[in-house]
């Protein structure tokens, strides 16, 4: 587990059962990617670094921005993705690059029949790569070697491919307007909802359950969709203070929660929202010895302990997300 704080530029590595910060590098990055035992670290320099956080001593040295980097003059599009086994991805300019941390050689490249010059995103589901063209609005397979473009009739400004997942066999894919899934395999797409409006969050899976949210104005709106019937789609509402907040999805040893910035939510009767100002209340959780957090880049002054990076007890919040024990 790690944690990137931007304000700083700092990368830490997390042991989630003490509370303590471990080994640390100093990095200039334009994107962090975690996956597996693999943190990848892509520079402002345009250069890749790599770290092992399995290896004794979980150091980081090899991803600070001093240290020699393991791909260099990589394409200014150039975004990228850790696989569950390891595999890191390089997409941009055209090509997309595969190689794994730890073992030596050139990465094997392969062409993307998309424009060099395009904005791109990345995500991995398990260990198959995906690759959003942002400006096409297409989503590129490389495993399957299918281009999928969305609906031409939603002309959404915003497109948010999910975050990394555990295997499954389809994407997520939400806009301003609705949420899609995409069959990994055959590249057929479905609409999980829609008539949405307002900032959209980057989707999460998890269990076979996808998890969406949009913010309109002082309206949040969650959508859970389980199963593969349009009525497998439950939706809430809730209320905001502050207009159009950055929503977040995070998950952690199998739960699903939502982050709402500080004050941005309005009352407390809310659903599955009791945690308010920090995180909201973990909407689905499912057996699992898997870890994956990203943790927020601060946490709110009253919850800090002085002299530690972690918040105080109680904080039912908190405990959840780093232990994984029953909320």
């Amino acid at each position: 587990v790690a944690a990137w704080d931007k304000s700083s530029g700092q990368v830490y590595a997390i042991n989630v059962y003490q509370p303590a910060f471990g080994s640390h590098a100093k990095v200039s990055a334009e994107q962090i990617a975690l996956g597996g035992d693999t943190l990848a670290v892509l520079g402002t320099d345009r250069a890749l670094r790599m770290a092992t956080l399995s290896s004794a001593g979980q150091s980081l040295a090899s991803v600070d921005s001093s240290a020699r980097p393991v791909l260099a003059h990589l394409p200014p599009d150039a975004v990228i993705g850790v696989a569950a086994d390891n595999a890191v991805y390089v997409a941009g300019g055209g090509e997309l690059r595969r190689l794994t941390a730890g073992v030596a050689g050139a990465p094997h490249v392969t062409r993307m029949p998309l424009a060099a010059t395009d904005k791109l995103e990345m995500t991995t589901v398990g260990n198959v790569p995906v690759v959003m063209d942002v400006t096409a609005r297409t989503l590129y397979l490389p495993d399957a070697g299918k281009m999928v473009a969305l609906p031409r009739a939603d002309t959404s400004s915003a497109i948010e491919v999910q975050h990394p997942s555990p295997a499954s066999d389809v994407v997520v894919v939400a806009t301003t307007r609705a949420l899609y899934s995409v069959s990994l395999a055959t590249g057929g797409l479905r609409t999980l909802s829609s008539g949405h409006s307002g900032t959209v969050a980057a989707p999460v899976q998890l269990g076979g359950c996808v998890h969406a949210a949009w913010s309109s104005g002082t309206t949040g709106t969650y959508v859970r969709h389980c199963g593969q019937s349009p009525s497998s789609s439950t939706e809430q509402t809730f209320p905001l203070d502050s207009s159009n907040p950055n929503l977040v999805f995070r998950v952690n040893r199998g739960e699903v929660g939502l982050r709402i910035p500080p004050g941005a939510l309005r009352g407390t009767a809310t659903p599955a929202l009791p945690c308010s100002a920090v995180w909201a209340k973990p909407l689905q959780r499912r057996r699992s010895n898997a870890s994956s957090v990203r943790a927020p880049r601060r946490w709110p002054a009253s919850a800090v302990r002085s002299g530690s990076p972690w918040p105080s007890r109680p904080s039912s919040c908190w405990d959840r997300w780093a232990s994984g024990s029953p909320g």
